[in-house]
């Protein structure tokens, strides 16, 4: 939703960016969806590694998203 909506402001190359974000963690990102999702109705199984990776993934997803507000909201 963000990519199409920066895409409809005339944003094409922070577009980009986010679509390249999630398409080089997209196993990742839906990982911690079925994490999320299936935790609220009991226990996820899951290993310390893959735990490392989303929190890695997470710190990414806030750097991405703090240029795209800087260089869109100025």
């Amino acid at each position: 939703m963000l990519a199409r909506r920066l895409e409809e402001l005339g944003f094409r190359g922070k577009a980009r960016e986010v679509m390249s974000f999630i398409r080089r963690f997209r196993e990742v990102l839906i990982d911690v969806e079925s994490a999320y999702v299936e935790s609220r109705y009991g226990l996820f199984p899951t290993t310390s590694e893959s735990v490392d990776e989303a929190v890695k993934v997470a710190g990414e997803l806030f750097k991405l998203l703090d240029r795209v507000e800087r260089d869109v909201l100025g």
